[in-house]
């Protein structure tokens, strides 16, 4: 996520995987904006010539290519290094990871988004458990077995999750959206949350206490930093 957000909200050590939960029962713009968050942050790893591969069960609309204002322009022309992998099924996703350790060419970055539109059955989260901790033994097996000077070393990975309308979460303090939120196997957590104005969200940090409010306007997203 440093790739991205301004400096303020950046950990003094480095965060190696992140989750990023939203509620699925809101409209459709906040899986839109979701999409446009992880395609601006796979933007900013190409421009840094890193290895990114997006895993997600559908192709990206148009739609969702919006320039965060501040970061680096999205030109596709230059995504040699960004691989976008499309996977039907649950199975399809276990089965991608599982087989990592045989493939060339390790990531420096992977994207999941999506992760509750892999499951068939997702009336408890505890999935999301299930498969963060499979995603996150595959980064660090990808980080170990690289040399520093590979690509791959020090992989990071970014996954995003719908939670089901009975897991709205309300706006409260930072306390509750900890004890609130499904259990995962990743370091850090992220909210995204629709606030009351049009195409206006919020991005809050469970982990450390800071929120973005973010807004799509004049054909780009704006954030702005609560302190």
């Amino acid at each position: 996520m440093e790739y991205l957000f301004p400096e303020s909200t950046q950990c003094s050590s480095a965060v190696h995987s992140s989750i990023i939960f939203y509620n699925r029962g809101s409209s459709e713009s906040i899986s839109s904006i979701i999409t446009t968050i992880l395609l601006n942050i796979a933007n900013e790893a190409a421009a840094r010539q890193l290895r990114t591969v997006v895993i997600r069960k559908e192709a990206i609309l148009k739609y969702d290519f919006v320039h965060i204002h501040g970061c680096s322009r999205l030109v596709t022309s230059d995504w040699d290094n960004v691989h976008f992998v499309y996977l039907p099924s649950e199975d399809a996703l276990i089965n991608w990871f599982s087989r990592v350790h045989m493939g060339q060419g390790f990531a420096d970055l992977i994207i999941v988004e999506g992760l509750d539109q892999f499951v068939e059955n997702d009336n408890d989260s505890s999935y999301i458990i299930r498969l963060t901790h499979l995603l996150e033994d595959t980064r660090q097996f990808i980080h170990s077995f690289t040399k520093k000077t590979e690509h791959g070393h020090h992989c990071k990975l970014i996954v995003s999750a719908g939670l089901k309308d009975s897991c709205v979460i309300r706006k409260s303090g930072f306390t509750q959206f900890r004890d609130a939120l499904p259990a995962h196997a990743l370091i850090n957590t992220y909210l995204l949350q629709e606030d009351s104005g049009c195409n206006s969200f919020e991005f809050y940090s469970v982990e450390n206490n800071w929120k973005l409010n973010l807004k799509r306007q004049y054909g780009e997203i704006f954030w702005t930093m609560d302190h």
